[in-house]
């Protein structure tokens, strides 16, 4: 697949006074064409840090340190604000996970659209826009006959379809998409997602997916990109994460997916809980949590090694033949 977006070596700091945390740490990603990236993680991981950096809309206390984000070959931290207020909402778009903090609660659902199609494009007139407003509602299932009714005449899941019809109304090319479906219930949840997966291709759309839920992953995603305390753990296709995953803490958040077919009716954890970011753990910052840990976790960072075709993982553990039999065994 052609890529699309590519961020090399990211890192983003928030600093108050002389106390500064890095929610982002030396992260290299790509989305490809096509595809949708599942970014998945505990809370405090990074996941949405790393979206926000891509769209630029990294805020005081916060910033990026380090790295670039190379989007349809253009270089995003080069450009400047201008120029990524333009880009914004016309070829990267982003879904938030709480739309009635996006919508404005005394606007018309059809005046969010047309200031938003008017505002990128200019030359459009106020009947185009409102007539692009109503095919975009027929897409989401929504009556056109809607469009001048306010966000709170709407539910929770129709006030979401409105979002992603305001993230796909200038069609553009990458939509990142931050817990869309957190505050639904799974009903709900199911039709936003088969919306979205419908959209995608009708659209030929490419979707960075960020979630904590595994099981939305496995619908969704094309490839997986696991966080863990700001970097990544590990990088690979959806069913080689689910069918073989590399990496422990993967093999951990999989082991915790409740599983009413399992033998062992015993929920299992992750002991312990995630690193505060302002006192992450030395070496690796798994190790403290992982029953693989050995001295060197410690006290080096791992580098991601290749795993198999298209996949990777930061772990000691897979750097040896002895290392490896050593996983497998205890998997």
């Amino acid at each position: 697949m052609e890529e699309l977006l590519r961020i090399e070596s990211l890192s983003v700091e928030y600093r108050t006074g002389e106390t500064s945390a890095t929610a982002a740490r030396n992260v290299s990603l790509e989305v490809r064409k096509g595809e949708t990236l599942g970014l998945v993680g505990e809370s405090g991981s990074g996941k949405s840090t790393l979206g926000m950096a891509v769209i630029g809309l990294i805020q005081s206390p916060g910033r990026v340190t380090s790295g670039r984000i190379f989007f349809e070959g253009m270089d995003l931290r080069e450009l400047k604000n201008d120029e990524m207020m333009a880009l914004r909402g016309k070829r990267i778009a982003m879904i938030f996970q709480d739309p009635m903090t996006s919508l404005n609660p005394v606007k018309k659902i059809g005046d969010h659209f047309i200031e938003y199609m008017r505002t990128h494009e200019p030359g459009l007139s106020e009947g185009d826009a409102k007539s692009r407003t109503k095919t975009v509602l027929e897409d989401l299932g929504i009556p056109a006959s809607r469009i001048d009714d306010y966000p709170h005449q709407f539910s929770g899941g129709m006030r979401q379809r409105v979002m992603i019809g305001l993230a796909l109304a200038l069609r553009p090319s990458l939509i990142i998409a931050d817990e869309p479906t957190t505050a639904l219930d799974v009903i709900v949840e199911a039709q936003i997602l088969k919306l979205m997966r419908d959209l995608k291709t009708k659209y030929s759309l490419s979707l960075m997916l960020i979630t904590h839920n595994m099981g939305i992953v496995a619908e969704m995603a094309d490839r997986v990109a696991v966080m863990y305390a700001g970097r990544l753990a590990e990088v690979a296709p959806t069913v080689r994460i689910f069918e073989n995953p590399k990496h422990p803490y993967t093999q951990a958040l999989l082991e915790s997916i409740p599983n009413i077919r399992a033998e062992d009716k015993v929920l299992k954890t992750i002991p312990g809980s995630p690193p505060d970011l302002l006192e992450i753990p030395s070496g690796c910052a798994f190790h403290p949590r992982c029953p693989f840990a050995f001295d060197r976790c410690g006290i080096e960072v791992p580098t991601p090694i290749s795993t198999g075709e298209d996949s990777e993982a930061a772990c000691f553990l897979l750097e040896g033949v002895v290392a490896r039999h050593s996983l497998k065994s205890q998997a």
